[in-house]
C-alpha cells in the first residue's frame, strides 16, 4: 500500500515540475523575443558600432 502511495506522489511531484517548467520556458521564450524586438527596433548594428567608436576614440 505504501509504495503505491509513493508512486502516485512521485507523479504528482512530476507532473508539477513539467508544469513549472513549461512555464520558465514560456517566461525565458517572451523575455527573448521582446529583447530582440527592441534591439531590433532600435539602431542598426553599424550605428551602434559607430557610436562606440566614436565614444572610445574621444577617450
Amino acid at each position: 500500500m505504501e509504495a503505491s502511495r509513493g508512486v502516485t506522489v512521485n507523479r504528482e511531484w512530476r507532473a508539477k515540475m513539467d508544469e513549472l517548467r513549461a512555464k520558465a520556458r514560456k517566461n525565458v521564450d517572451e523575455v527573448l523575443k521582446r529583447a530582440f524586438g527592441s534591439i531590433k527596433s532600435e539602431k542598426s548594428w553599424r550605428e551602434l558600432e559607430a557610436e562606440l567608436y566614436d565614444e572610445l576614440s574621444r577617450g
